[in-house]
């Protein structure tokens, strides 16, 4: 019997606590607890994010397997190889704001793609980078 006691506490007190942590605020009125969610449905290219982003002008960001995004938290402007040029493979794989506002897209066999403002550049083997698929993006501390 012992041993029934002293897993019951334990157990009460995380279903307690558990069931607290979902629960909607009291302090807040029910028009304040609004989740909302974006996809296909209202433009997202595809279903699937790999990554998001924030730059500085207040933009979110996507990467999807049809490109990548830009959204302003009312509609998505896509960015792939059909609608830009400069994008080779639409297959996003991660995403990184700089520290000057701009975006930089890696993707899976198109190099890396820089979006900053209206300028949009490629970056490839012919730039200098190793291979056309680019898994990440760092930041070195003295650039970007």
């Amino acid at each position: 019997m012992r041993l029934k006691t002293r897993w019951a506490v334990p157990l009460f007190v995380l279903a307690v606590s558990a069931n607290s942590a979902f629960a909607i605020d009291p302090a807040l009125s029910l028009d304040q607890n609004v989740i909302r969610t974006w996809g296909v449905d209202q433009g997202l290219p595809q279903g699937t994010v790999y990554a998001l982003a924030q730059t500085a002008d207040g933009y979110v960001w996507a990467a999807t397997q049809e490109g990548f995004v830009r959204f302003d938290g009312t509609e998505f402007v896509n960015y792939d190889k059909a609608s830009v040029p400069q994008i080779h493979n639409n297959m996003t794989l991660s995403l990184l704001s700089a520290r000057d506002g701009s975006l930089y897209a890696a993707t899976n066999g198109g190099g890396l793609v820089h979006v900053q403002g209206r300028q949009i550049h490629s970056y490839g083997v012919a730039s200098g980078l190793e291979r056309r698929k680019v898994w990440r993006r760092f930041r070195p501390t003295d650039a970007l």
